[in-house]
């Protein structure tokens, strides 16, 4: 539809490579009839496992859906014994992988993974079955081939299973949420709608397309003719950022938290009072109200302080064209929404879930359709209520066709057409889901009284030194925190020759002063049962790769109280109200 105009761009050495829309749909054609010449039958489900984005993630998941296949997209940081029950469940034939450590690890689990007969790799390596070959097996096609891709073609139904997500299960054992063309067409349809970037727009991509909210992101953005530049890694996102000048990009929240915590801490290479004007300027952005109008001069002259400040180098680091930031995957603290907003970089949040395709409702420009602190309104053709517990509910053409055999599990979670999402939440002036917490997620003390934990966490995303706090206290008489510190901070201000291990660093009375004023600073805004009473400081860095948290970085709470039960179990022991 779009000719020659660029799809992709690619970074290569020092360069951006562009791939044309034309291209894109002749390497689709030409992948498919490789992946045919290999035997690929219809419904059989076929594994991607990539550390990086890139045009060939597009072009194989095209090809198999255009041959009939399931595509199953896979974390490429899962834990062995991850790896090993979905491959196996899934019955995976084939899996296509990014690059050689991967492969070794695949290889080395290959005899644990029976119906595993090939691992093709996307980078050449000597002796192993690469993308480029399966090209030339598709350039080679034979006459009977071509045949039979016409016949798969007009096979396919909108009903048929395209996709497998594997989420993570409340047992701990992941779980695969089989999405149909249907689920997603319908989905992406009704995002692109409201999405406002297209034709002559670049958006930067990053988060990992293995994530159904990124791959139906990246869906919009192809539909509508944007042009989307894969970020070569995480850490080249604020160069690849100032290079391409992006109109948009999709982030989870705590990418736009980590921004502001860097500016926090560089100020304090300042003198007294630059740091203080700064500071100020943050707390100011805190305070943003879009939809406020004929504001005064004073406010006027206020905020082009601040911006001159702050906002402008903030919107420097982002390349300084950004007007759509679309964020999802996890619950963000209202502040930091009205900060970008005050730095002319509206974040548009939205809510979704991979068993909705994932979209649920969106925050989208325009007056009247984004409220801060909610999710926006429900999306076309969505149908949205909240159940007398809270719990949110959802119904539409987007809802999963269940778990990939777990029927049991599917009844509970689809009744009656409801997909129950397990999510708590409301409706603000009747037209935005704002979201409270998780079901299963809040507890009770043993006062009998509730706390919703990601509430109380929220309260610490603008905190410089506490990369990760968790709220724990379940039947216990008080709510405590596990934290993880974030450590390159920490040192800067207590341990500048960093000659202490972690281990030692937070056992410092400087560091647990610190610590604890971020707590009483919070404590104050909470009612009384809320209160964190207890804290216990790890001298771990939490990250998807040690297991702490999920590949879009939620908090596996599960995990942590389980990683540390021996320190809680002291924690509420030796440390009484």
């Amino acid at each position: 539809m779009f000719g020659e105009k660029p799809a992709f761009y690619l970074k290569v050495g020092r360069k951006w490579q562009p791939i044309s829309s034309k291209d894109y749909t002749a390497t689709i054609d030409i992948l498919s009839l490789g992946l045919l010449t290999l035997g690929i039958k219809k419904g059989e489900n076929i594994a991607t496992i990539f550390t990086y984005n890139c045009p060939q993630w597009n072009f194989i998941d095209m090809a198999l859906a255009k041959i009939g296949a399931v595509h199953v997209p896979v974390y490429p940081s899962i834990s062995d014994s991850d790896y090993l029950y979905i491959l196996n469940q899934a019955k995976v034939r084939y899996v296509i992988a990014s690059d050689q450590v991967l492969y070794n690890k695949l290889t080395r689990l290959q005899k644990e993974i029976p119906t595993l007969e090939k691992v093709i790799t996307i980078e050449n390596l000597p002796n192993v079955d690469s993308y480029d070959e399966l090209i030339q097996l598709g350039f080679g096609a034979s006459t009977e081939i071509q045949n039979l891709l016409d016949e798969r073609v007009l096979s396919n139904k909108p009903d048929d299973i395209v996709t497998i997500i594997y989420t993570s299960g409340s047992t701990g054992i992941p779980k695969g949420a089989m999405l149909t063309h249907t689920n997603l067409v319908t989905n992406m349809y009704a995002a692109a709608a409201i999405q406002p970037l297209g034709k002559g727009n670049r958006v930067m991509s990053f988060l990992p397309l293995c994530h159904v909210y990124e791959r139906t992101a990246n869906y919009q953005f192809q539909f509508k003719g944007a042009t989307i530049y894969y970020c070569e890694n995480l850490k080249s996102l604020t160069t690849n950022m100032r290079e391409v000048k992006p109109h948009g990009i999709t982030v989870v929240p705590r990418l736009l938290e980590k921004v502001i915590k860097f500016v926090m801490v560089n100020t304090r290479k300042g003198n007294f009072m630059v740091r203080m004007v700064v500071r100020w300027a943050i707390r100011f952005g805190f305070k943003f109200k879009p939809y406020r109008k004929n504001r005064s001069l004073w406010y006027r002259v206020r905020y082009k302080l601040a911006d001159l400040l702050v906002f402008r180098m903030v919107r420097a680091s982002f390349g300084g064209r950004l007007r759509y930031i679309g964020c999802g995957g996890a619950p963000m603290d209202e502040k930091v929404e009205r900060f970008f907003w005050a730095a002319k970089m509206p974040v548009f949040q939205g809510y979704g879930l991979s068993e909705c395709s994932p979209l649920v409702a969106l925050n989208y420009p325009g007056k009247g359709n984004y409220w801060i602190g909610t999710v926006g309104p429900v999306i076309e053709d969505v149908e949205v209520k909240i159940a007398h517990d809270g719990e949110i509910l959802c119904k539409g053409p987007n809802v999963m066709q269940g778990y990939f055999k777990m029927d049991e599990l599917t009844n509970k979670t689809i009744v009656d057409g409801w997909l129950h999402t397990g999510d708590i939440g409301k409706l603000v002036r009747n037209k935005y889901l704002k979201i409270t917490g998780r079901k299963k997620q809040m507890f009770k003390t043993s006062y009998g009284k509730y706390i919703v934990p990601q509430a109380i966490e929220s309260k610490f995303v603008g905190s410089d030194i506490i990369d990760y706090l968790v709220v724990i206290g379940e039947g216990k008489h008080c709510a405590a925190a596990i934290i993880s510190p974030n450590f390159p901070n920490l040192r800067k201000n207590f341990d500048k020759q960093n000659k202490l291990s972690n281990s030692k660093l937070i056992e410092t009375a400087a560091v647990k002063s610190a610590i604890k004023k971020e707590i009483d600073t919070v404590n104050k805004t909470l009612g009384k049962t809320e209160r964190i009473q207890k804290h216990l400081i790890v001298p771990d860095v939490w990250s998807a790769e040690t297991g702490e948290l999920s590949p879009t970085l939620k908090i596996k709470r599960n995990l942590i109280q389980k990683k540390y039960k021996r320190q809680i179990h002291l924690l509420y022991r030796l440390d009484s109200i």
